[in-house]
């Protein structure tokens, strides 16, 4: 686990950059619609958990000081999904927010992210957790879909072994042995092809 952490370190934070470019992802973006504003801010990091962590904060103290310490204005704002850019200096995100003009109305139903192209990522579990800023979820995808498919090569090299093996003996304890030993690789092959389906589907 601790090779696949690092391994996977470096690709990390650019797997969760990148994509189509949202129209709001810009600096000084500012929509006023009937019932609230649409603004984004801009957080430099490392990760996307503490750019997310920094984003909120910034948020509601920027809302606190506009309106004081009144809790419900504070919370009558929301923020959307991130975009992230990767740079050699770290991870830039760009969260647009949404804040009611009045903690009473409702808010516009808002797109906060355009359709992004297709990604190879899909099939490989994990990844796409990574991308979204998942890293030990994503991690763990990865890890469990390794661990399943070396647990099929590694049971089907020794069924075939045992296999091969009761050919060559006239023992009949030993071919019993082994017939048995090469049915309990086969089980194990199956419920490890059986897991690697599980982790993607589950990854989905």
């Amino acid at each position: 686990m601790c090779l696949i952490g690092a391994l996977l370190f470096p690709i990390d934070i650019y797997a969760q950059c990148g994509g189509k470019r949202p129209t709001w992802a810009v600096d000084g973006y500012h929509v006023e619609l009937s019932n609230s504003y649409l603004e984004v801010i801009k957080i430099v990091g490392t990760d996307a958990e503490e750019l997310s962590q920094q984003a909120r904060q910034e948020v509601e103290e920027n809302r606190r000081q506009a309106v004081g310490d009144k809790t419900a204005w504070v919370k009558s704002t929301r923020i959307g999904s991130p975009y992230y850019e990767c740079t050699e200096k770290g991870m830039v995100g760009y969260f647009l927010y949404q804040t009611r003009k009045r903690p009473d109305l409702t808010p516009e139903p808002v797109l906060s992210t355009q359709k992004y192209p297709f990604s190879t990522r899909v099939f490989v579990p994990g990844m796409a957790q990574i991308h979204k800023g998942s890293l030990g979820k994503g991690i763990g995808f990865i890890a469990g879909e390794v661990v399943c498919i070396g647990g099929v090569v590694v049971a089907e090299c020794l069924r075939q072994n045992y296999t091969a093996q009761i050919g060559m003996t006239h023992n009949a304890r030993l071919k019993s042995q082994y017939a048995y030993n090469a049915n309990v690789c086969n089980i194990t092959r199956n419920v490890c092809i059986g897991g690697i389906a599980a982790v993607y589907v589950w990854n989905i």
